[in-house]
């Protein structure tokens, strides 16, 4: 019963997030193919929310925790997933999908090709202007982070450059930085989008 694994899951979550180098639970928890069961079981659509979210953080921290996680994370295949839950009625969804697609596009560009294929580039732009604030603010992270380390979806960004350009006058702090860090990092690599 997948409603009966909201507390080990709650446990699994906080033991990933508090994790550090030195303990190696996280590399445990990969080693043992965990990640394997949070797409089998709990990014499933019949998943409760809360069971969807605790998931979508312990992908998101081990993404965030390194880049020798990616080949894992790879290996379960959740883009359809993300796809179908970054259009989640529930924003907090919306914001943690965009969080794990941040995370993703955090250490390398291992998984440009794959948001691009998938469509996750330009959803993250279309969430730019979602209308829940913390939905904004990740956004803007994962798209800066999708044109951090090469230029090679510079030209599937460009339509977030009026967008990001807007959010530069957000009521909330973090997305007005967020959103020029991500301006920032359009012109990093290349003078691609500067005309």
């Amino acid at each position: 019963n997948k409603d009966s694994m909201n507390s080990p899951l709650s446990f699994l979550c906080r033991l990933v997030l508090y994790d550090s180098k030195e303990r190696g639970f996280i590399k445990q928890f990969v080693d043992e193919k965990f990640a394997a069961v949070l797409e089998i079981y709990l990014l499933a659509e019949d998943s409760s929310s809360a069971l969807v979210l605790e998931s979508l953080a312990l992908l998101s921290q081990l993404a965030r925790f390194s880049k020798d996680y990616y080949e894992d994370i790879n290996e379960i295949q959740p883009y359809t997933d993300l796809k179908r839950l970054i259009g989640h009625k529930d924003p907090a969804i919306r914001s943690r999908v965009l969080n794990l697609i941040g995370n993703l596009c955090r250490h390398t560009n291992y998984f440009y090709e794959i948001m691009q294929k998938y469509d996750l580039i330009k959803e993250c732009i279309r969430l730019c202007e979602d209308p829940d604030r913390s939905a904004r603010k990740f956004a803007c992270v994962a798209v800066g982070n999708a044109g951090f380390h090469d230029s090679s979806l510079y030209e599937a960004l460009r339509p977030a450059i009026p967008i990001l350009g807007n959010l530069l006058k957000d009521t909330e702090e973090k997305t007005r930085s967020n959103a020029a860090a991500a301006l920032g990092n359009f012109v990093r690599n290349s003078a691609q989008l500067d005309q």
